[in-house]
């Protein structure tokens, strides 16, 4: 096991404008919560609404890094993907939607 280091935030110095354009913006709490009720929200949308039922989850990739794709065309694939993610991955994915 790796020894613990103490890294400070990535955007600290930095002025609320400027932590807001930044791609070091780091979350906190606030945003780890809503990110997972995100999520949850998501999920629970998808299982209520549109009944989706789900083969072969143990077949996801349970380490990083990986490409996962739909087949069709649709922006609320991305959002069924990454719903079905355990947590730990959820938290490094990075939805994209093709358009033709």
């Amino acid at each position: 096991m790796d020894d613990w280091k103490y890294k400070p935030a990535g955007d600290l110095g930095m002025t609320e404008k400027q932590r807001l354009r930044s791609v070091k913006r780091e979350s906190g709490l606030f945003g780890a919560i809503t990110h997972n009720c995100w999520w949850l929200l998501v999920r629970g949308y998808f299982r209520a609404c549109q009944r989706v039922e789900v083969h072969g989850r143990e077949n996801l990739p349970t380490e990083t890094p990986f490409v996962l794709a739909a087949n069709h065309a649709s922006h609320l694939d991305a959002l069924l993907l990454g719903s079905l993610l355990p947590t730990k991955l959820r938290n490094v994915v990075f939805p994209n939607s093709r358009r033709d």
